[in-house]
This record gives C-alpha cells, sequence and structure tokens, in this order.
C-alpha cells in the first residue's frame, strides 16, 4: 500500500511543475508579476512562487497561512483529504491530457500572436523582445518563428513559436518547437538561385553574414549548435557550401559535423572556412571586425571580391521583430 505522504508528494511535485497554469485556473491574472513571483489581491498579499527553487510555494501574509500547491488548492477551494486528492487528480488529469502538436505550414488567415496573453506571455516576464526571425519552407511557406529574448542583465533566450492544434480541438500559438527535419532559416532563397550558399551558427549572425555577402545565399539552423543535424539539409544536395563557424569549441565541432554530412547525402563542394589564429574567442559574423585582421580576410575567405565589403565597418543590428511591430 503507497504511503499517502508519498502520494501527496507526487501530487505536488506534478503541480509545482505546472504552477502557472494552477494559478491562472484558480485565481485568474496576477495583479502584480515578478520574474519567479505572481502577486494576488489589491496590496499583493497572496504570493505565489512560479520559478526557481520554491516553484510551487504559496503565501498568504494577510491571513499568515503559507504551504505547497495542494496546501494552495485546499486553501482557496476548502476542501481537504480525499476530496482535496480528487480535485488535483481531476485537473491534472484534464491539463496533461491535452498535446499540442505544430501546424507546418500556418494556415492563411492566422491572427498574429499576442504576447501579452497567456499562453505566451510567462515568458515575457522580465523580458522584451529583440528580434523574431520567420522560418519558412522552400517554397516560401511560414512555418513558425524563433524569438529572440533577452531579459535586464542581457540573457538571452531562442524560444521557437509555432502554430498549434491540440487533441482536444484547439488551436492557439504554443512556445514548441518545430517537428522533426527541420527546415533551415532561410531556406526560402535557394529556390529560385544556384548561387552558392554560406551557412552560419544562429538568425542574428545570418542577418549579419547576408549584408556582408549579398551575393551568398545565407542560411542557418533552429536550437543552436547542438542541434545542427536535427535540420533536414537535403534541399542543399548538389550546391557549392561553405560554412563559416562561431569561434569557440562548440561551433567549430558544429560546422565539422554539419560538413560531414553534407558530403554524406551529395554535396561534393563543401568548405569550411578556417579563422586567423588572432580571432577573438567566440567571435561571429555579427561581431564587429577585428582590427588584428588584414583588411581583405573576409573578401579572401570566400574567394569574393574585397571591394564588396569594407571589412572595418562594424556591423549594426538591424535585425528587428519583423512585420510583429510594422
Amino acid at each position: 500500500m503507497q504511503d499517502y505522504r508519498d502520494y501527496y508528494r507526487q501530487l505536488n511535485d506534478q503541480l509545482s511543475t505546472r504552477i502557472g497554469d494552477l494559478a491562472y485556473e484558480l485565481l485568474g491574472e496576477p495583479t502584480f508579476k515578478k520574474t519567479s513571483e505572481w502577486r494576488y489581491g489589491q496590496k499583493g498579499s497572496l504570493s505565489i512562487t512560479i520559478s526557481g527553487p520554491y516553484q510551487g510555494r504559496f503565501h498568504d501574509f494577510e491571513k499568515d497561512i503559507h504551504g505547497s500547491s495542494l496546501d494552495l488548492i485546499s486553501h482557496l477551494k476548502g476542501i481537504k483529504g480525499r476530496e482535496l486528492c480528487q480535485w488535483a487528480r481531476h485537473w491534472l488529469r484534464l491539463t496533461l491530457q491535452e498535446v499540442w502538436t505544430p501546424i507546418m505550414p500556418i494556415p492563411q488567415g492566422v491572427s498574429k500572436p499576442d504576447f501579452r496573453k497567456a499562453p505566451l506571455n510567462y515568458l515575457l516576464d522580465g523580458r522584451t523582445v529583440e528580434a523574431i526571425y520567420p522560418y519558412r519552407s522552400l517554397q516560401g511557406n511560414l512555418l513558425g518563428y524563433v524569438v529572440r529574448l533577452k531579459d535586464k542583465h542581457n540573457h538571452k533566450i531562442t524560444p521557437t513559436l509555432t502554430y498549434c492544434q491540440s487533441n482536444l480541438g484547439r488551436f492557439s500559438w504554443y512556445w514548441k518547437g518545430f517537428r522533426e527535419k527541420r527546415s533551415p532559416y532561410g531556406l526560402e532563397k535557394i529556390k529560385d538561385t544556384t548561387a552558392s550558399i554560406l551557412i552560419v551558427e544562429g538568425e542574428k549572425t545570418a542577418e549579419a553574414a547576408q549584408q556582408l555577402f549579398p551575393h551568398y545565399s545565407v542560411l542557418t539552423w533552429a536550437g543552436g549548435a547542438k542541434a545542427v543535424l536535427k535540420t533536414d539539409w537535403s534541399p542543399l544536395k548538389q550546391r557549392d557550401i561553405i560554412l563559416w563557424p562561431d569561434n569557440d569549441p562548440a561551433g567549430h565541432e558544429a560546422m565539422q559535423k554539419l560538413a560531414h554530412h553534407l558530403k554524406e547525402i551529395g554535396n561534393q563542394e563543401v568548405r569550411i572556412v578556417s579563422l586567423p589564429d588572432n580571432t577573438p574567442p567566440k567571435w561571429d559574423l555579427a561581431d564587429p571586425i577585428p582590427p588584428v585582421w588584414i583588411a581583405n580576410f573576409i573578401a579572401l575567405s570566400l574567394e569574393q571580391e574585397e571591394s564588396s565589403i569594407n571589412s572595418r565597418v562594424p556591423y549594426i543590428n538591424r535585425s528587428q521583430p519583423l512585420e510583429f511591430f510594422s
């Protein structure tokens, strides 16, 4: 027979992981929000911790009551014991059964996502949108977005935003990754051109590189260095490809893996740019050009005319939230 204390602990663990949803269910929109804490009541006397080491805990300062997620339900619903457990199990069953699957391509006429409302707003607590990057199919159909978010400490996250359908028949924008066989960022550029392809790491870097090298089709992938082989690179077969790594171990390793994979699927012309020994650590093409480089290094790296770029002009980030803020 299962000890009731273990049973309560298991229920609390499940409730704590979904404390934001539980708070909305019980109390609605918070009166005040911080990154790790939501407050309810005119004076914010009810505090709920939604992230961090105390996630799932609450404190009602007005009544001097505090406790776990299960205690929060008991406090607000006025139920205990078996009735409390039944309510928690029923709520978890309803919420956990709903599974969301991205719809790709996104149908015409879908409304733009609203970051101010659930289920998207929780990621913007303490963060601002720096840029939104649209991912498209080879035919140019919209698949979803990678959103660049930064907090006041300049820490960034780049979650994927897709339009999804649930198994209960609901539709919504969700912070949910692309399905397997992801499309590269910028894939639509290669459809009607035989231009050589330059692959870099990260959407911000891809936008910078496209300005530096307008005669190339610049692509990247979602998910960072470790996710390079989760993308479907087969549309690039038989194309001339140059890989430009970020200057860190993960960046170089990612491009080595990608070069090997591209050759395996039939690309004979794949080259990795060799960065000079004096390249700053973690440098990429979105950063200012190092003054220690020879003036025409970038041009020579891609066998391009030196006059096509000024290698000593720092890149100014022109990426922006696109049509969302137009």
